[in-house]
């Protein structure tokens, strides 16, 4: 009992493994939207600014959204640290 308890607490919640998640996302979104900006001609095509845009800022939303979660009181209850 004593083993399942403490590996119980050493996992980590699933909003703060959600949340981490989410950070890579938007990391990579707005690698992506930089990276087409940079090395592509994707500029000059119809629509391609907006793309870009979008890329961009659903990159700094999921960011947003999962900082609040990280930075939340009940989100640092949900974290056990060991």
């Amino acid at each position: 009992m004593d083993n399942e308890s403490n590996f119980l607490s050493h996992q980590r919640s699933s909003w703060h493994l959600r949340a981490l998640r989410m950070q890579w996302f938007g990391v990579v979104l707005l690698f992506l939207a930089a990276a087409l900006a940079a090395l592509t001609d994707f500029l000059d095509q119809g629509g391609g600014v907006a793309i870009l845009i979008v890329f961009a800022v659903v990159g700094l939303l999921a960011l947003l959204v999962a900082r609040l979660i990280l930075l939340s009181p009940a989100g640092r209850l949900r974290t056990r640290h060991p």
